[in-house]
């Protein structure tokens, strides 16, 4: 027989899934419907919540820390620093440093 249903928003469903199985859609990914897997959201931004279905729904990586595409903060190591948004730890320029 042919499917039935679609996956809903904020779930994946790997190939020959049933509904039993659809996989919720963990933290810093979305899924919007019909999702086979998680897409990462973008470097610089994450999400508080699993389950999001759109990329709308990852913000921005709060100053003192960095986001890795898909991959949630990390605070900033001493020595570098990361304004809001920060994909990477950017190095302190010689002459300056930061503690934190």
């Amino acid at each position: 027989s042919t499917p039935t249903d679609v996956c809903p928003q904020g779930f994946y469903c790997p190939g020959g899934s049933t509904s039993e199985s659809k996989v919720e859609c963990p933290l810093n990914k979305f899924c919007p419907s019909a999702s086979q897997s998680p897409s990462n959201c973008a470097a610089g931004t994450k999400t508080l919540e699993p389950q999001r279905s759109d990329s709308s729904q990852c913000i921005e990586c709060v100053a003192g820390t960095y986001c890795e595409e898909g991959a949630g903060e990390t605070d900033c190591p001493v020595g570098h620093y990361c304004p809001t948004e920060s994909r990477e730890p950017t190095r302190c320029k010689p002459g300056t440093y930061n503690a934190l």
